[in-house]
């Protein structure tokens, strides 16, 4: 019996097998847009960078950009980075105690403000790039191409041992 026979002779498990196929789809559609089933609940940590104190914040992933950050315009994301293994990252924190601890900041992220909360850096435009440290550290545009080489020297960070750099999550 083939396929084209079986399923003219059995058209509930042909509908069965629509449907199952629908709702498998539609899984993916919603683990795109909502990261996983569950597994994304805000418990995950975001670095921002307070460019005022000089330290470091960690906020629930579920709350960006949103209310720890509404007043502060001076506060950005921040890439966290090491050549060796990561060590611990905590709340107030300063780019001196990071690299104490093997780490350094690579760069920060400034998003528009957006309806939910505030985003930090450029209010009126798009994300903006800048690699952390340096004499004259200037914000770029994250399309332009000294936006898209800025994020690529934080993607290739070159590190001593000649390897390159892993991201560091708290």
């Amino acid at each position: 019996m083939g396929l084209r026979e079986y399923a003219n002779n059995n058209p509930a498990v042909m509908t069965g097998a629509a449907v199952l196929v629908l709702v498998l789809c539609l899984a993916a559609i919603a683990c795109s847009f909502f990261g996983g089933f569950g597994m994304v609940d805000g418990s995950d940590k975001l670095v921002y960078y307070d460019m005022n104190a000089g330290t470091i914040k960690l906020v629930s992933s579920g709350d960006f950009p949103g209310s720890p950050l509404k007043d502060n315009d001076q506060a950005f994301r921040a890439t966290v980075m090491s050549c060796g293994e990561c060590g611990e990252i905590s709340d107030g924190m300063t780019p001196e105690a990071l690299e104490a601890n093997g780490m350094f900041i690579a760069n920060l992220n400034a998003y528009p403000t957006t309806d939910q909360g505030a985003g930090s850096g450029d209010r009126a435009g798009g994300a903006m790039i800048l690699l952390f440290g340096g004499e004259n550290p200037q914000w770029h545009d994250t399309n332009s191409p000294e936006g898209i080489r800025a994020s690529e020297t934080v993607m290739n960070w070159p590190c001593e041992n000649g390897g390159t750099a892993t991201r560091c999550q708290p």
